[in-house]
């Protein structure tokens, strides 16, 4: 499984780290689709479809590029949840191993 998860990372050129903010990045964008559906209505289809080229390419056209005031809004947005998101995923794990902590103290 190791094996192939760095055969993955290799093929798509990200890093670990990358790869889950990545994956977070989509997540978020579907959580945003689905609760308002007129809203990133092909985000997650178009980030999971492109290549490492077209991925970096489109890096880099955000950053040099001026882009209309709605994809600043969808983007803006996916920060906002980006962050949620790492802060209820982290949130999670420390009171996973506080509850582990206590478990094992008790024992």
């Amino acid at each position: 499984m190791i094996k192939q998860s760095k055969a993955h990372l290799t093929e798509v050129k990200m890093s670990y780290g990358e790869h889950w903010l990545h994956v977070l990045e989509i997540v978020c964008a579907l959580l945003i689709h689905a609760a308002i559906p007129a809203l990133l209505t092909d985000y997650a289809s178009t980030r999971i479809s492109e290549t490492p080229e077209e991925r970096l390419l489109r890096k880099g056209a955000i950053c040099k590029s001026s882009i209309t005031r709605q994809q600043r809004l969808q983007l803006a947005i996916l920060d906002i949840c980006l962050y949620i998101g790492v802060v209820i995923i982290v949130s999670a794990m420390v009171a996973g191993l506080a509850m582990y902590w206590n478990h094992t103290i008790e024992k």
